[in-house]
């Protein structure tokens, strides 16, 4: 990765880990293996900030040649962990 996108990345994380909830803090087992196999976390689709902030990441992706699949679903699974933004659901 060159070092115009690895300081892209780190920066475009940081903003995200200080404007969006990391659900382990709130839930701290909402991705635990044993409990909530396969736990996933998913955009809710109002979440249009947060959704528009995805572009960058994919740009990074399709520049390293990462495949990626868009998926959407209205129903996510059991839920384990839950807010204004975004779901983790088994």
């Amino acid at each position: 990765m060159s070092d115009a996108d690895a300081r892209w990345l780190r920066d475009s994380n940081a903003r995200c880990d200080a404007a969006y909830v990391d659900p382990t803090t709130v839930v701290p087992d909402c991705y635990d293996r044993a409990a909530n196999p396969g736990a996933r976390a998913w955009f809710k689709e109002t979440a249009d900030e947060l959704l528009e902030l995805t572009a960058g990441y994919l740009d990074l992706l399709d520049r390293y040649g990462v495949a990626w699949v868009r998926l959407t679903t209205d129903a996510p699974g059991r839920v384990t962990y839950e807010d204004d933004v975004q779901v983790v659901a088994v």
